[in-house]
This record gives C-alpha cells, structure tokens and sequence, in this order.
C-alpha cells in the first residue's frame, strides 16, 4: 500500500441500488471488482465514467474534479472499455484507423480542426503494433476483423491517449486465449507505467489471476476485500457466496 493513490472515489452513487461506494486505486495496481454477476460491479465503472445519472465526485492526485459525462472523464484521461464493443465501444462500419483516432482528434489536428494524416497513420500503426492487431489495412472496417482484434482496436483508442486509469468492463469475455493473455500483458504493463486499472469480469479464475486486489460487490455494497495471498478463485467465489447466503459481510 506504498504505492500513491491516482483517484479517491468518495460516496461514488451505484446505479439505482441507493448505495454508494468509497474507494482508492493506486498506481501499479489492477483492481477487481468481484461478486456474483449484476451486484453493481458494472454500476460502479459507468459512474467513474459520468454515465450514471449523478456526478462523480473524484480526486486525481489530490486534485478533486467533478465527473457529470464522458467528455469530463475524457479530459481526466479516463478510459472507459464497456462490455459490449459492438454497440458501446467501437463504430464498426468504419476503418481501424478511425476507430483509434478517434479519441485522439485535439493531439492530431493542427490547431485549425485539421487532423493530420501523417500523424494520424503514425499513431495508428504504433498502437496496432504495439496491440498485436492483425488487420489486412489500417482502413480496414473494423466489423471485419475478429471479436479479438476488434476488442484490441477498443483498447487501442483508449491507450493512445495516455490514462490516468483505465475501466474494464469483461475486456475478456468471448475472446480466443491468445488475444486474452495479450490484454492481460498490456494491462499489467499499462499498471507498471503508473496508471491505475479497475477491472471486472465474469470469468471469477480470470479475475484472480490479474488483480493485485479485489473488492467483493453485494447489492451495491463492498462486503469483502481481498488481497495477496488472498486472492483466489476458493476464495473469491466463498466472499460472493456467503453474502448472497444472508450471513452478513464475508470476512477479510
């Protein structure tokens, strides 16, 4: 718990559960949010993200900055991967190369609204290269390649912007081994440069092998935290279950 702390999240406001959540994530550090499926883990990242109906009221390094959209997380470089990428996360009809700049249009352009296609195609090919995306052509349509490179181009946008913290909505589900072990590589990279990483997944043994620390969700309420050697599936799946058993908050 050396680590500095890149956001405090203080009363962050789940959903329409009524609860709220207090929480810290700290540089070099993926963050799990566990528990059975639905108890608000999803909740919790669309309200760090501005979509969740009431501000946010977050502190970057210290500096408080109030959330109310996308675009204040986007100016807090908050990155955002929902769970579902075909309808939330990526314009498919379009080309790869689009898809990546997109979130990168004020680095690109040449302060007259231009973008610049030199910088454009150079920081394209940086981050397919740096994804591992296997694309035939830059201006590929991106609802031609598969769910895995199409999950890399996601990312990608969000990667070329230089996060604070990176959301994680399931960045794994419906995708080839291969593919997954890359996401985790460059999650775990993108922590060790400093960032912080809030993450949740359906797949609970996924979950423990990643995260350096896990906050177990019950109806919108924290109800166990695990870290280290704590941190396994035995483990992770008993704190779920023992709070939707009604015996009151699992133990620590």
């Amino acid at each position: 718990h050396d680590a500095p702390i890149v956001v405090s999240v203080k009363d962050l406001p789940i959903g329409r559960t009524g609860h709220s959540v207090t929480l810290d994530v700290r540089a070099g550090e993926i963050l799990g949010l566990g528990g059975l499926q639905g108890q608000g883990q999803r909740q919790v990242l669309r309200s760090m993200f501005g979509v969740g109906g009431r501000p946010s009221a977050m502190a970057f390094a210290g500096v408080h900055r109030s959330i109310h959209n996308p675009v204040d997380a986007l100016r807090a470089q908050i990155a955002y991967l929902p769970a579902d990428r075909k309808v939330e996360g990526l314009l498919l009809p379009m080309s790869v190369a689009f898809n990546v700049s997109l979130t990168s249009i004020r680095q690109l352009s040449d302060g007259f609204a231009t973008v610049r296609r030199s910088r454009e195609v150079a920081l394209v090919r940086e981050m397919v290269d740096r994804l591992r995306i296997r694309i035939a052509s830059i201006r590929q349509p991106v609802r031609r390649l598969s769910g895995g490179n199409q999950q890399k181009v996601a990312l990608a946008k969000w990667l070329a912007t230089h996060p604070h913290l990176y959301l994680l909505d399931d960045p794994a589900r419906g995708i080839d081994v291969g593919t997954k072990r890359d996401i985790y590589f460059l999650l775990r990279q993108v922590a060790d440069d400093g960032a912080g990483v809030v993450v949740t997944s359906t797949d609970t043994m996924e979950l423990a092998g990643i995260c350096d620390r896990i906050l177990v969700f019950y109806e919108g309420r924290v109800v166990a935290e695990l870290v280290g050697e704590q941190i396994n599936e035995e483990s992770l799946v008993r704190a779920s279950v023992t709070a939707a058993g009604g015996k009151g908050p699992a133990q620590k």
